[in-house]
């Protein structure tokens, strides 16, 4: 006689593998600081914020600009480009109050 063979297991599927991907921090943080700069800078009284925001978001956006043309894998390059179009504007904002301020007190 011949005892019955219990059937093997199917074999489990590959599991995926994912892999994390690199984003691109500085051009976010850029972002962020320049869209920060241009609220701050329509609000009146809190536009001095929106100069020390501005600049940060240049130089951020200037960085992740640099990291996204040298690592293109990384991305962010729009996030970057914006974050410096923001900071120019957050810096450029406050000026323009500053001078209707001090020609509207003369």
């Amino acid at each position: 006689m011949s005892t019955p063979e219990t059937p093997q297991p199917a074999p489990l599927p590959p599991q995926p593998v994912y892999v994390a991907q690199q984003g691109n921090g500085m051009g976010v943080a850029g972002f962020v600081c320049g869209l920060l700069a241009t609220i701050f800078g329509l609000i009146p009284f809190l536009f001095f914020f929106s100069f020390i925001l501005g600049v940060l978001g240049i130089v951020f956006g200037a960085i992740g600009w640099n990291r996204a043309n040298s690592e293109p894998a990384r991305g962010g390059k729009g996030l970057s480009i914006a974050g410096v179009i923001l900071g120019v504007i957050g810096i450029i904002l406050p000026i323009i109050f500053l001078v209707a301020l001090s020609s509207s007190i003369d």
